[in-house]
């Protein structure tokens, strides 16, 4: 009977998705996890598809393309756009065998012909990989604000005017990279009004340090941005990392506040060590995925030295960040703080891989590592918009950019069908593991 209470047991669990048969290495496996509404990009301007705020997902071609959408905005809105894949080579686990480009802009048709004209106020070359760089994830982001500000300089009179811009992305890679499927996000944020809050200084400036804890649960990370498990404000979980594999998480930032995360590596007491010399990367991204923080530690295989912990914080958000002054001094550059001009959700993604690029060992078993999270500082009132006739409106919720949509910051619905399938599911289970152990004792 005892085998057949572990066998009804393991099964209950692996349909609650508590356990499961997990591949040691993600070589072979989908890197990123595209979710949203079909979007079929053009390649002209004249034909692209229009879009609303929300997540779409769409497949680039092999190769190089340069494709587009539109969307509109208001006069007076910020308009954000971001567009991420996953970088990976038909037979090639861990590196690139050449380069791969992934990049988004906003763009205008041009008044005297010939190619559009750039409105983005990231004009730099997107996200990119050189020949021997690890795979990743590509996330490129653009935005064009509704008024001149100091992360948008260069905002001309034609861009600014512009209530019907197209998004641009622009792809190029190896043959063998094949097509890749991309999440494309849209969000707009209305015209503010009044007097805004100061961009962060002083204190805020400096790095946050974030101490590990000893009370990690396990907590499934997301493959990608969009189906990103939630964490807490004060969050710790036990973590498998796997070469070649990005697992996100979530947390919930409110104005005025700060997050910061670590990434712990086992010690050598604790006779834990991978089975390659590896690599850690973690990054924190804002509700627009663009990256704000990020940084690395690695550990040898043989375990014998201490390694360093991955550590990554945010300033305070603020509105005004955006306006952040280069000479502003501190251990945050005012890149991070610009990025750091909305409240909502903030990814925390950790990545795992080969510290030699002449690695093509697969089938490397996980490495346990510890991420803790911690948001700090108390939540402030936010901004006030306005709409378009200048009447007052009710500012968005955090990571909802978009007033009026019923879609959240990754342009998803709330997957209540999901969560009341694993409800039930689990509570099956729990019957089918109940009913095990009395018909064990009816025979004992």
């Amino acid at each position: 009977m005892r085998a057949r209470v572990l066998a009804v047991l393991s099964a209950c669990l692996l349909a609650c998705g508590v356990l499961g048969v997990q591949p040691a290495s993600a070589a072979d496996q989908p890197s990123f996890t595209v979710n949203g509404q079909d979007l079929r990009l053009s390649t002209a301007l004249g034909s692209a598809q229009q879009v609303q705020p929300g997540l779409y997902k769409a497949t680039l071609p092999q190769g190089g393309s340069t494709l587009y959408a539109a969307v509109t905005r208001r006069p007076g809105e910020t308009l954000m756009v971001s567009v991420a894949g996953a970088a990976r080579e038909t037979g090639r686990p861990y590196f690139a065998s050449g380069d791969h480009k992934l990049a988004v802009n906003l763009v205008i048709p041009s008044k005297y012909g010939g190619d559009p004209t750039t409105c983005g106020a990231n004009s730099s070359s997107g996200a990119t990989l050189s020949e021997g760089d690890p795979f990743g994830t590509l996330t490129a982001t653009n935005l064009i604000d509704g008024a001149k500000t100091k992360r948008a300089l260069f905002l001309s009179e034609d861009c600014a005017a512009a209530t019907t811009l197209y998004v641009e992305v622009t792809r190029e890679a190896p043959a063998a990279a094949g097509t890749m499927p991309v999440e494309l996000l849209v969000q707009r944020e209305p015209r503010l009004t009044g007097t805004p809050d100061q961009p962060a200084g002083g204190a805020e400036l400096t790095d946050l340090t974030t101490l590990s804890k000893d009370d990690a649960v396990v907590v499934r990370p997301g493959r990608g941005y969009s189906d990103a498990a939630t964490l807490p404000a004060t969050g710790t979980t036990q973590l498998d990392a796997r070469l070649g594999e990005t697992s996100c998480y979530k947390v919930r930032v409110g104005w005025g506040q700060r997050l910061g995360a670590v990434v712990q590596l086992p010690r050598p007491g604790a006779r834990i060590s991978p089975q390659v010399d590896t690599s850690i990367e973690v990054q924190i991204r804002n509700p627009q995925r663009a990256l704000v923080d990020d940084d690395s530690a690695s550990q040898q295989a043989e375990g014998t030295t201490s390694p360093a912990d991955a550590s990554v914080s945010t300033t305070g958000v603020h509105w005004s960040n955006r306006n952040a002054d280069y000479t502003a001094g501190g251990d945050i550059g005012a890149d991070s703080v610009q990025d750091t001009s909305t409240a909502g959700w903030y990814y925390v993604c950790v990545r795992a891989d080969p510290y030699s690029k002449d690695e093509t060992k697969k089938d490397v078993q996980p490495y346990p590592v510890q991420l803790t999270v911690q948001v700090t500082g108390t939540a402030t009132a936010g901004p006030r918009y306005v709409d378009a006739a200048n009447r007052a409106i009710t500012s968005p919720p955090p990571g909802q950019l978009s007033v009026g949509s019923s879609q959240g910051s990754d342009g998803s619905s709330v997957p209540w069908a999901r969560v009341g399938i694993g409800a039930v599911t689990v509570l099956l289970a729990a019957g089918a593991v109940v009913w095990a152990l009395r018909a064990r004792r009816r025979t004992a």
